[in-house]
């Protein structure tokens, strides 16, 4: 399967289960971390296009357009979409009134995503914390279902993820010194882990989301280099 084309990356996991540590075999020199969390990254290592942010507007309308145009930015990361949900609902509140907050909120998220989704000549990954909520099935039955968390609103809830062909999931095993952290893209029945089939993923993979790209790239026919193809 070969269509040239870049698709985003959605990974989903709560806090301290290995997301922002997946970043690490990203190629420094062509990667724009947009880091609105505002923390230090988790591991050894300068990522000389990292930018910091604390506004959601600086985010979706300065840096990620800034990024997007970059020739040199391969991947752009989106550290985390959780974060952006959070700063953005605080400036609808500032700005808006009533029904008009929870309005304006909805349309700013998926104007994003929108613009994610736009991008066709390098990877956006978007990272998220999850967040569990009670839909009802075909059968009537009560079920949970886990994804990005966005906060609040039905409007947005479960709509995340149709906007990403690649969404993985973060699992944790093991505990102390055993502690492994993997990604899966099969789905428990809960979560809304997905791959396109021909990935041929297996059921668990290292949380390395520069080799995660790789597999996505193989797909789509992109010329993408992971970490062990730069160092040749």
């Amino acid at each position: 399967m070969s269509v040239n084309t870049y698709s985003p990356l959605l990974v989903i996991g709560p806090s301290g289960s290995g997301k922002s540590t997946s970043l690490e075999n990203l190629d420094p020199a062509t990667t724009a971390i947009l880091n609105i969390e505002r923390k230090p990254l988790p591991f050894m290592g300068d990522f000389p296009l990292e930018v910091q942010i604390n506004e959601a507007a600086q985010l979706k309308g300065i840096q990620f357009p800034k990024a997007v145009k970059d020739p040199a930015v391969k991947v752009i990361v989106i550290e985390s979409f959780t974060e952006f949900c959070i700063l953005h609902k605080k400036f609808c509140e500032k700005t808006k009134q009533g029904y008009d907050i929870f309005k304006a909120y909805a349309a700013g998220v998926f104007e994003f995503l929108q613009s994610i989704k736009n991008v066709k000549d390098k990877f956006v990954v978007v990272l998220s914390q999850d967040e569990y909520y009670d839909i009802i099935a075909a059968d009537g039955a009560l079920v949970s279902q886990r994804v990005a968390a966005i906060l609040e609103g039905k409007a947005i809830r479960g709509k995340v993820e149709p906007n990403f062909a690649t969404v993985a999931f973060t699992v944790v095993t093991g505990a102390g010194k055993t502690r492994k952290h993997n990604f899966t893209t099969y789905s428990d029945g809960i979560t809304t882990a997905k791959a396109p089939k021909a990935m041929d993923m297996p059921e668990l993979v290292d949380n390395d989301v520069d080799a995660l790209l790789g597999r996505m790239a193989t797909l789509w026919g992109l010329d993408y280099k992971t970490r062990g193809q730069r160092a040749s």
